[in-house]
């Protein structure tokens, strides 16, 4: 019953930062031997073995429990659920996902889909498919950690994407400042494909103005809290 799997959260919030948009879930993984687990050790393993399909599903459902307790308060509130390549090659992948939302209840567009880096897309041909047919249910698509692994702008260019996460790399800028050239310029290039942006890795007020001035829309980071 992926007992030792726990989920977390962390606001993702508006450009502005003054509004929670959405919550992050992420998964963790602990026992008596090991206290605390990351994904970027046990999402590999899981993937080998073909056991991401099972755990990725129950801890969505766990995750979707959660939104649908908390929209009492906030009714608006979204969540970002991430996938990985492996996950979505599964032909049940989009009748669960679609069924869990629907059987709790919530709204349709209350979902965010995240694909990960962790694995190569193999067939870009279904996965804009998947998406595709998940946008026309009014959920929205981001691709995460851009800037790392296979993500770029051809894959960008590739997927019919709504949203675009800016890996925490591109705050990096005290240790090399040319990176606000390269910041400003991706910005504006995602911007003119009309994609939304999420920056991660806001820690400070500084980051956090910077990424306001920039009119993304949203920014995640431990400023505002950590998972």
């Amino acid at each position: 019953d992926c007992e030792g799997f726990e989920m977390y959260y962390q606001p993702i919030m508006s450009g502005d930062g003054k509004t929670l948009y959405s919550c992050e879930a992420l998964m963790r993984w602990k026992n008596e031997k090991f206290p605390n687990v990351y994904p970027d050790t046990f999402i590999p393993i899981l993937e080998e073995s073909d056991l991401i399909i099972r755990v990725g599903g129950h801890m969505g459902k766990e995750a979707m429990d959660r939104l649908k307790e908390w929209r009492k308060y906030k009714p608006e509130l979204k969540l970002n659920i991430n996938l990985s390549y492996m996950q979505i090659k599964s032909q049940t992948l989009f009748d669960n996902l679609i069924g869990g939302i629907k059987e709790r209840e919530l709204p349709l567009d209350s979902v965010n889909i995240e694909i990960t880096e962790s694995c190569k897309i193999e067939d870009v041909d279904y996965v804009v498919w998947f998406i595709e047919k998940l946008r026309s249910k009014s959920v929205e698509i981001a691709l995460d950690d851009f800037g790392t692994g296979y993500s770029n702008m051809r894959r960008v260019a590739s997927l019919p994407l709504n949203i675009v996460k800016l890996d925490k790399t591109f705050t990096d800028l005290e240790e090399n400042p040319k990176m606000e050239i390269v910041v400003r310029n991706t910005i504006r290039m995602l911007k003119d494909m009309d994609m939304k942006i999420v920056v991660e890795g806001i820690e400070t007020e500084k980051l956090a103005k910077m990424f306001t001035d920039l009119e993304c829309e949203y920014i995640q980071g431990y400023y505002f809290s950590r998972p």
